[in-house]
């Protein structure tokens, strides 16, 4: 009989400190489950939803939403970024007219005056192009006027 006394005391404290932990978690789940999609949400990449036109089949304008990266980014690049990236491929039936590898190299802003200078197949010859770039970028971004620098020179 004292074997088993002996082994009662120490199981009795220990199933004691468990059930006091789990009333702790349990008063204070909602806590911890904040806390868990906080931590959760600081490991996701932070986006924003900013809109631009594209086309139909038709050519009809369309605004569309595109989730742009924030991070490291201001309002004006992620207007940018949102105006040339390429159709998203769960919209197949839109299309867009600046070429697929555009790239943004570089912005800036100064009293409503954009400077845009891209990369990739785009040339100043894509009026209808930088036309749409221009109106993605109002949907976004209030400026005077848009200048365009492709392949090193400023379109007029």
């Amino acid at each position: 009989m004292g074997k088993r006394h002996g082994l009662l005391i120490p199981f009795m404290i220990f199933f004691a400190i468990i059930a006091a932990s789990g009333a702790i978690i349990i008063t204070n789940l909602p806590a911890v489950l904040r806390m868990v999609e906080e931590i959760e949400k600081a490991e996701e990449p932070q986006a924003a939803e900013v809109e631009r036109i594209l086309y139909d089949k038709g050519g009809n304008e369309i605004i569309c939403a595109v989730r742009i990266p924030t991070e490291g980014r201001d309002a004006l690049h992620a207007a940018a970024e949102a105006a040339i990236a390429p159709v998203p491929e769960e919209t197949p039936s839109l299309t867009t007219l600046i070429p697929a590898n555009t790239r943004l190299i570089g912005i800036s802003e100064k009293d409503g005056y954009i400077y845009m200078h891209l990369s990739g197949d785009m040339t100043g010859k894509d009026s209808k192009a930088l036309e749409q770039i221009e109106k993605s970028m109002k949907l976004s971004f209030d400026f005077r006027e848009l200048h365009f620098i492709i392949n090193d020179e400023i379109i007029e």
